[in-house]
């Protein structure tokens, strides 16, 4: 997902690739956790084609919508998936809070598009600004 879309995410490949397992499985767990959610996009031939989660770190953020991605292939309002992954989010977010939270690169075009395009007032949206080189 990284290697796809470098900015769209709050970390580097690097920074990624450098974590232990145990980062990795703490990450997991919270789609599992009593104030998480994982979902998948899966075709009818067992193809993973796009994930979306979220988890609430404490009660004062709020659930954080985590994970985008969706595969290029399958991107875009005419596929709907975006939409179909978002709307079973967004659903569990209001049983967390009034607002959900995209924390995005301020790079990140697509993520810019999902904001204006679905993301409305009862949800917040922050930009992340590039990491000094």
């Amino acid at each position: 997902m990284i290697r796809d879309t470098p900015r769209a995410y709050a970390e580097s490949l690097d920074a990624a690739l450098g974590h232990e397992e145990a980062e990795w499985r703490m990450r997991g767990k919270r789609g599992t956790s009593d104030h998480g959610i994982k979902i998948a996009g899966i075709t009818d031939s067992g193809l993973w084609i796009g994930t979306m989660g979220g988890f609430v770190p404490d009660p004062n953020t709020g659930p954080l919508l985590v994970g985008v991605y969706v595969a290029p292939e399958f991107r875009g309002r005419q596929m709907g998936l975006t939409d179909a992954l978002l709307s079973t989010v967004e659903n569990w977010a209001r049983t967390e809070s009034s607002q959900l939270t995209l924390h995005v690169h301020e790079d990140n075009a697509r993520a810019e598009g999902l904001r204006t395009s679905r993301l409305h007032c009862h949800r917040s949206y922050h930009r992340i600004q590039s990491r000094p080189h």
